[in-house]
């Protein structure tokens, strides 16, 4: 068994012994971000739906659920209509952009993608990976491939998920 494996054993544990108390948000967003260190989409998704049910107000976790299935090609439509809602309430939030702007791409229109992202408060080269790669492939798909490749030759892919490396690859080819 794998430390990753061990560890999600071990928080999957501590959740099911504390199922009959209130457990630990901390707790349960461990047990998230070891899920997405081990790239399992699908209990990361779990994850983060029951989060939500436990935590109804934790907006990052809806973020986090509706990019999951927009990368997962999972229920697109409520995915959309989720993240609208949290950039419509928070639209300074770069992180539920890029959310937006890969539900755009999902639903086929790069130039909505590339306008919810193409803003000059924007400083990208200091966001995450997973938000430079929706930006990147967002700039490929509206014909700005130079840019695109720019910011996709910075990007690590260690960093990001398999299903945004397989989007990445698209404008490194």
């Amino acid at each position: 068994m794998g430390k990753t494996e061990y560890a999600l054993n071990c928080y999957a544990t501590a959740l099911e012994i504390s199922s009959g108390g209130q457990s630990d948000l901390s707790t349960w967003q461990q047990y998230f971000l070891v899920s997405l260190a081990d790239q399992d989409l699908e209990r990361s998704l779990a994850i983060a739906q029951e989060i939500i049910s436990r935590y109804p107000d934790d907006v990052s976790f809806r973020n986090n659920r509706a990019y999951l299935k927009l990368l997962l090609n999972q229920d697109i439509d409520s995915a959309f209509d989720e993240i609208l809602a949290l950039v419509d309430a928070q639209p300074d939030m770069v992180g539920f952009r890029s959310t937006l702007a890969l539900a755009y791409l999902r639903k086929g229109d790069p130039k909505k993608a590339w306008s919810t992202l193409d803003l000059e408060s924007i400083d990208w080269e200091g966001q995450d990976d997973s938000s430079r790669t929706i930006y990147a492939v967002s700039a490929y798909r509206v014909g700005m491939i130079s840019l695109a490749r720019d910011i996709a030759e910075q990007i690590d892919l260690k960093s990001i998920l398999a299903p945004e490396q397989d989007l990445l690859s698209e404008v490194l080819r």
